[in-house]
């Protein structure tokens, strides 16, 4: 269990293990509570029991009997889509076991706040798989080891994975001075990777794992491109890029607002793990940068139009990533967000309402007619192609509708012209679910008010995926593809379009 953590326990854990499988899941195992998770759930209670005791220990420092509904739910709701690593079998039974095992210790009186914890993990078991599904959240080692397995590698087979990763990263960074290539390498493989589930990252709240990757990748490569050697950063060097190039990087307001925060959990972990000799030095001066993000950077490369329509979304504390909700203010509010963009007066906005997604058009598209043209794809293109739609058609046409199958195609057909080297890497299988998932995340396929209607689930059947793998997929080619407005007409079903809240304001 030891070794799935970045970085020592900071009490030792094997008293504490011990209680839990020792006395606590013994007595468990003879109980009528254990009887009803079934034989599935008797195969992985152990390995689900063990996790919850280690990260309790590891990220909370919180021993058996400190534990609490709180401290319990933070650690599944935050910790584990973050950092737990299992298979789909195990991820279905934690929240059952779990509530099975803690049930018995309070109908025994082994444990105080047993039957509290038991009715507080039932009630979130949604929530909790929603988490869990949910790819931004994950740090980048738990994404790398799903996306190492995806290509074959055994996740517990380290030195393959970091070989997958440095095969990746040739790829992503070809063209570049191998000697940056190798430095980003050892940088991410050594410093970022292990940071990303460690006790520091877990501290920083109201980030995601994408986040982190993200303000740690932007700052470290601009430094080894600039030829720094990390082992040489030193505190100036560190406040200088922060406040002279991090903040005026073009990102929102909230993400740059994160890059004090990440940073200095980032340089702490590398001065307690003595991964830096400057770290603990580093992370005190990026400390002291607090509040000096400057007012005027806020959102200074986004539209008008866009500013405004975030701003309405964090008022009413929605996240962009939250689709559903993001959709459904849309559809109330549009009449009020346009008015206070046509009261801004701003000659770059009202110039902007002539274009983008309020004035492109949106009817008359005729799916039939958005069949792909694949005559340049090059015959090992057309291959791949060819098996992934024979696959997306398959479950279309059993599944959906012949209007899913088309755009399907066209995922499949922009995808296969890339030809990175990417695309024909990895299950076939794992790419046609992902792109089902992909088409189904912009046209609502999961919600039982549209139709057609597909849960995750369903597609991961079929294709015999699992979620997590498939929802990181359907992610990567959302990103590759430009998947990210709804109502666009290249991805959109032609009953998606007819809701657009934008159409009734076109201009032309």
């Amino acid at each position: 269990m030891k070794d799935q953590f970045p970085s020592a326990f900071p009490r030792d854990p094997e008293p504490h293990i011990s209680l839990v499988l020792s006395n606590w899941f013994e007595n468990f195992k003879k109980s009528p509570e254990y009887q009803s998770i079934g034989k599935d759930g008797h195969i992985c209670a152990e390995e689900i029991i063990t996790d919850l005791t280690g990260f309790m220990l590891y990220y909370h420092d919180t021993a058996p009997m400190q534990w609490t509904e709180d401290r319990v739910e933070h650690c599944l709701m935050t910790d584990y889509p973050r950092s737990l690593f299992r298979d789909d079998g195990n991820v279905f039974f934690i929240p059952i076991v779990l509530t099975s095992f803690f049930r018995f210790l309070g109908r025994t009186r082994m444990f105080p706040h047993a039957t509290r914890i038991a009715k507080r993990i039932e009630v979130m078991r949604d929530d909790f798989h929603d988490k869990m599904d949910d790819v931004d959240l994950y740090s980048m080692r738990k994404s790398l080891f799903i996306a190492a397995e995806e290509d074959g590698i055994d996740p517990e087979d380290y030195e393959a994975v970091l070989g997958y990763l440095s095969d990746t990263g040739d790829r992503e960074m070809a063209g570049e001075d191998p000697a940056v290539t190798e430095d980003m390498f050892t940088f991410i493989s050594t410093w970022l990777i292990p940071f990303s589930d460690s006790r520091e990252a877990a501290g920083i709240t109201d980030v995601t794992g994408n986040d982190v990757i993200e303000i740690v990748i932007i700052m470290a490569s601009s430094l080894i491109k600039d030829g720094k050697d990390p082992d040489r950063w030193d505190p100036k060097l560190l406040a200088e890029t922060i406040t002279g190039f991090m903040f005026n990087y073009p990102m929102g307001r909230k993400k740059k607002e994160a890059i004090v925060p990440i940073l200095h959990a980032f340089f702490t972990y590398l001065g307690e793990e003595k991964l830096h000799p400057k770290g603990q030095e580093i992370a005190d001066t990026i400390s002291g940068l607090n509040g000096k993000l400057p007012c005027e950077s806020e959102n200074a490369y986004l539209g008008a139009a866009a500013e405004i329509v975030m701003n309405h979304l964090v008022k009413e504390g929605i996240m962009l990533h939250d689709e559903e909700k993001v959709k459904k203010y849309l559809n109330n509010n549009m009449e009020e967000i346009l008015i206070d963009m046509l009261r801004s007066g701003d000659p770059a906005l009202l110039a902007e309402l002539g274009k983008g997604i309020i004035g492109r058009e949106v009817s008359g598209t005729g799916y039939e007619s958005r069949t792909p043209d694949v005559t340049d794809l090059s015959p090992a293109q057309k291959k791949w192609y060819d098996m992934i739609t024979d696959m997306t058609d398959s479950f279309s046409y059993e599944h959906l509708d012949s209007e899913y199958a088309v755009i399907c195609q066209t995922v499949a057909c922009r995808l296969a012209y890339m030809d990175d080297g990417r695309v024909r890497r990895g299950k076939p299988s794992i790419w046609a679910a992902g792109i089902v998932q992909a088409v189904g995340q912009m046209n609502f396929l999961s919600d039982p008010s549209f139709e057609p209607f597909q849960l995750t689930e369903d597609i991961c059947r079929y294709f015999g995926t699992n979620k997590s793998t498939t929802s990181q997929k359907a992610k990567l080619i959302r990103d590759e593809t430009g998947m990210n407005d709804f109502w666009d007409p290249e991805f959109s079903t032609e009953y998606m379009l007819s809701l657009d809240p934008f159409k009734k304001y076109r201009l032309s």
